[in-house]
């Protein structure tokens, strides 16, 4: 049986900004990529700052059985997820991937995943991806962060995105991943391609944009809560 590209996605928010010696976790063990950061707060000129108080580690793994032995150890090997307020973890097998990314050895998000899933139901959860790579001698970043801030703000306000989140990366050189669980894939469909704001921010182009990727992944399992929100009742 030929296994499947995985992701492991973990999410938390504490009660105080972290500093940069609190994360001791390091790169995760039989990973094939992997990447961690804290949150984005936009500001006016277009341009990112962090947000210390939510953190993010994304991996990538060669299976499913690989990435569950990383989701079910988290707090072993992320000590700093025990002083978290608020924290969720994921593992989704990517099935479509395109753009490019500048962490992937050739550039292109898909060779990132060698082995794709079935495209699920439209009905199946799935986590998406996006990646944004910023060009420091371009201009316009004043439109794009107008135009990230009203699509983060719309989806964190769709009752069909159960957690959503950008990361910067420690390394800030690399491109950060946009992560958004959805409920189902049609109703993604509807907000990305039939719904404002997002419909317009696709065909907005400015000098500040040097690449983009886009990822969905079918939802294996969710564990945790965010704002409110319990994903203890999610069945796989």
């Amino acid at each position: 049986m030929t296994e499947h590209t995985c992701i492991s996605v973990i999410v938390a928010r504490f009660e105080r900004p972290l500093n940069a010696g609190d994360d001791t976790s390091g790169f995760p063990n039989g990973a094939l990529a992997a990447n961690a950061g804290t949150e984005v707060a936009w500001l006016d000129t277009g341009l990112p700052k962090r947000d210390r108080m939510i953190r993010v580690w994304f991996s990538l793994w060669p299976s499913q059985a690989a990435a569950r032995n990383h989701f079910d150890t988290r707090l072993d090997h992320t000590p700093l997820l025990s002083s978290a307020v608020d924290t969720w973890a994921a593992l989704a097998e990517p099935f479509a991937s395109h753009g490019g990314v500048n962490w992937s050895p050739d550039g292109q998000m898909a060779s990132l995943y060698p082995n794709f899933a079935a495209n699920p139901s439209p009905d199946a959860p799935i986590l998406v991806i996006t990646t944004l790579g910023l060009n420091p001698t371009g201009t316009g970043f004043d439109v794009f962060g107008r135009q990230t801030t009203a699509v983060r703000k719309s989806f964190m306000q769709n009752p069909n995105v159960l957690a959503e989140m950008q990361m910067l990366p420690d390394l800030p050189a690399l491109d950060g991943p946009t992560l958004s669980i959805w409920r189902s894939q049609s109703s993604m469909m509807s907000a990305a391609y039939r719904s404002e704001p997002h419909r317009t921010a696709m065909n907005v182009k400015v000098d500040a944009l040097a690449r983009g990727s886009f990822t969905r992944a079918r939802l294996v399992a969710l564990q945790g809560s965010w704002r409110g929100q319990d994903f203890s009742g999610f069945a796989f």
